[in-house]
């Protein structure tokens, strides 16, 4: 090849992001292109300009090959950058399961359509893949000093779905248990509030419940079996939780966000 690669080096920026998935190198300053949601996934970008390819073994040394320097004037390379340099560390001695020094960032310009130069790629023998320098977006992750604890929301697939969707504060979660502690610090802000009705002794939404501004205790007579502290007569518009269930489901539903990690990451509590 004819290329510097300190020029090149020093071209394209020391400000590298290397993703465990991705062998592409990303650097900030680029724009970034679209990609179907539906074959890459949500947030999914690419570097415009940039190829991600392995050459296959059969081509012999990459520097020195006439089939790749084909290549790159018949795709109007402009510049090319291994991906994945030798450790000083490294035991020759003995061959590495993965073989990486074949891997290659590609340059061309950046008015090409990276996805077709990318298939037309695939097609040559010279090249096992070619895909986009990809960019992911970083996961969403609660700021909760405890949510290594939860386990059963990477069992349920919840950090997948953060992916996809945080909720919406226009849905309302009518927890339907021991009523809730509308009052707790990690819940009290997400906790539903009737628009349509105000404390003054009459139902003003005609929804046939006086004074339901959060929510409406359903327990009547049921004192011998309820916890201490409840009001287990008559029904009545505080559904406050003196067991405690309703509550913990509340929070695993829908806490405050980044306090602790819920289910759902926006969105109301009617109890």
């Amino acid at each position: 090849m004819t290329f510097d690669r300190r020029k090149i080096s020093a071209l394209l920026g020391t400000c590298t992001v290397l993703t465990a998935f991705v062998t592409g190198i990303v650097s900030p300053i680029y724009a970034k292109g679209t990609l179907d949601e539906s074959i890459y996934g949500k947030g999914v970008s690419y570097v415009p300009g940039e190829v991600i390819v392995k050459f296959n073994a059969s081509v012999g040394n990459v520097e020195s090959s006439a089939a790749i320097s084909e290549i790159y004037r018949q795709y109007g390379v402009v510049a090319d950058e291994p991906l994945f340099r030798p450790s000083k560390k490294i035991n020759f001695a003995k061959k590495p399961a993965y073989d990486l020094s074949r891997i290659y960032r590609l340059k061309v310009s950046t008015s090409e359509d990276i996805i077709d130069v990318c298939q037309r790629l695939q097609q040559e023998p010279a090249i096992e893949y070619a895909e986009p320098n990809l960019i992911f977006p970083v996961d969403a992750v609660p700021n909760d000093t405890l949510y290594f604890r939860q386990q059963h929301l990477p069992q349920i697939h919840v950090p997948e779905a953060w992916e996809v969707s945080h909720g919406s504060p226009d849905a309302i979660f009518a927890v339907l248990d021991t009523g809730v502690d509308w009052d707790h610090p990690d819940l009290a802000d997400n906790i539903w509030r009737n628009p349509n009705e105000v404390v003054d002794g009459v139902d003003n939404d005609g929804n046939g419940y006086i004074d339901d501004i959060r929510g409406w205790d359903f327990v009547d007579n049921a004192s011998q079996n309820a916890a201490p502290g409840e009001d287990a007569d008559e029904p009545d518009n505080d559904p406050m939780d003196f067991n405690g269930h309703g509550t913990h489901v509340a929070g695993c539903a829908i806490p405050t966000t980044d306090n602790i990690a819920g289910i759902a990451g926006s969105g109301k509590i009617m109890p």
